[in-house]
């Protein structure tokens, strides 16, 4: 055993140079290609630190990239949340503004249909009282004219009945006494338009166109005053004059008196 290694050892330190060589070829390839692929490993190895350092950067760029962009948003989204939350409380103030003068403005309005109605109703009070104070005043008239209307009437009716108990007292005395009587009283109690009947009545029967003397005149100091001499009812020509021969009236009052 030890003779055989000896002699292997032996033989592994009698190589010739040619031996050498071809053994030092033969471990130098293998040894380049280590070399080679140490050296191409220790290159991959550093492309890969300098990769994962690069994706490391461009890492940790995106993630600040992010983070700015993220802060960025956040800001923005608090600032919009400000704007927004500045707005509504714009919009609830204006909507507070504006319901306060809505308020108001009913207010002044109610308060105004109020002063109106009270008004109105003061208005109407008034013209009821006024209306009611006028309808008295028309009622008060009325009855005042008709009191006098009644006063007229019973003056009328008398003085109608004053003049039919002369003209029957007047056709007595034509009957009895004929033409020689007078009455200056009655001529006196009776309104212009009723002596006006009389007194034409008596000339028409031929009573007063008489030749007397001036104290036997029927007419002699009488009260003739608006008498219409010549005035006849039912006259049918009434631009024919009257004319009067032996008409007396000396002493009569003839003021507002006329002839025709």
């Amino acid at each position: 055993m030890n003779s055989l290694a000896r002699e292997r050892l032996n033989q592994h330190y009698c190589l010739d140079k040619r031996d050498c060589l071809e053994l030092g070829s033969n471990a130098g390839i293998p040894l380049m290609i280590g070399v080679v692929s140490l050296w191409i490993a220790i290159n991959q190895q550093k492309l890969d630190t300098s990769n994962h350092a690069q994706d490391i950067r461009l890492s940790n760029a995106e993630r600040t990239q992010d983070r700015v962009i993220a802060r960025l948003q956040c800001d923005e989204d608090r600032e919009t949340v400000r704007l927004q939350r500045e707005e509504d409380r714009e919009a609830a103030r204006l909507q507070r503004l504006e319901d306060k003068e809505t308020v108001r403005l009913q207010r002044e309005l109610d308060l105004k249909i109020t002063n109106d109605k009270r008004i109105q109703d003061y208005e109407l009070a008034e013209l009821g009282r006024d209306m009611s104070e006028q309808q008295r005043a028309q009622e008060l008239e009325i009855s005042h004219q008709n009191r006098i209307t009644d006063l007229l009437l019973e003056d009328g009716r008398q003085k109608e009945n004053v003049l039919l108990e002369y003209q029957d007292d007047l056709a007595t005395l034509l009957l009895e006494y004929g033409s020689l009587f007078k009455d200056p009283n009655t001529l006196r109690q009776l309104d212009p338009q009723r002596r006006t009947v009389l007194v034409n009545t008596l000339f028409d029967a031929g009573i007063l166109d008489l030749e007397r003397d001036r104290s036997q005149s029927l007419l002699y100091r009488t009260n003739l005053s608006g008498v219409e001499f010549g005035y006849l009812v039912g006259k049918i020509d009434l631009d024919l004059c009257t004319k009067y021969d032996y008409l007396n009236a000396a002493g009569a009052d003839l003021r507002y008196a006329s002839f025709q």
